[in-house]
């Protein structure tokens, strides 16, 4: 669980969220959410967590984005040719070092 580094205006690692706080927020929100009334139906949430890896999934890759280039072109930077980690590692640090370099408060278009 991480904030998003656009609202708090710091890097992304300073903005992650520890195991204990973040197990004591969880288990806040689950607390509330518990025995809601939804439209009028009871929300009632299961003692067992649900085992995710028995799910279905698809993965679906970060679109390309469109961010301030040098002399204030726009530069689009291409979504990741592949879900690897070392794909979307490269492709963040693109973003960032053109972020960064650009301003970050007016460079994403």
């Amino acid at each position: 669980m991480f904030l998003s580094s656009e609202i708090t205006q710091e890097d992304h690692a300073e903005t992650l969220i520890g195991p204990a706080e973040r197990f004591e927020l969880t288990d806040r929100l689950r607390a509330f959410v518990n025995g809601a009334d939804v439209f009028g139906q009871r929300l009632q949430l299961s003692g067992v967590p649900v085992d995710a890896d028995s799910l279905d999934s698809r993965v679906v890759l970060p679109p390309a984005v469109r961010l301030k280039g040098s002399n204030g072109g726009v530069e689009i930077l291409a979504p990741p040719s592949a879900a690897t980690e070392e794909e979307l590692r490269n492709r963040a640090q693109k973003r960032m070092h053109t972020i960064r370099k650009m301003d970050f408060s007016t460079n994403v278009l």
